[in-house]
């Protein structure tokens, strides 16, 4: 509804002025913003590293020493949609929480949903990287 976007709006533009205030090194910005929502994202100070978790891709990213992995939770959800996107997706999960395991790095998962709603073997799969969420 109207009033639950304003309300989120206001939401974002609270936590905006904090990253302003304390400028951390990176930041993840989950979902797909508006191009309202947009237009306040873009006003995150550029000593901050900004990184999309739009829900679009799953892929990885480093900072500082850490890893950074973002999920496509549409194929995670409703892996009927694209069943061969799905495989490809826990495949590659899997193999980058093998690598994490060995490499002995920590590893941190981003998802543009509640993560308490992702399926058991996901959350499994995650356990074997001693992912921090």
């Amino acid at each position: 509804t109207e009033e639950r976007t304003k309300e989120l709006r206001k939401e974002l533009k609270t936590h905006l002025r904090y990253i302003n205030r304390v400028r951390p090194k990176v930041v993840v910005v989950t979902g797909a913003p508006d191009a309202r929502c947009s237009k306040l994202i873009n006003q995150i100070s550029e000593t901050v590293d900004v990184v999309f978790a739009t829900g679009r891709t799953y892929f990885t990213f480093w900072f500082s020493g850490l890893l950074g992995v973002v999920l496509r939770s549409d194929l995670l959800l409703r892996p009927g949609g694209d069943r061969d996107g799905s495989r490809a997706q826990l495949s590659w999960i899997s193999q980058e929480m093998e690598q994490c395991s060995m490499s002995r790095t920590a590893a941190f998962v981003f998802v543009d949903c509640d993560p308490r709603l992702l399926p058991e073997r996901v959350l499994q799969l995650l356990a074997k990287g001693k992912v921090h969420a």
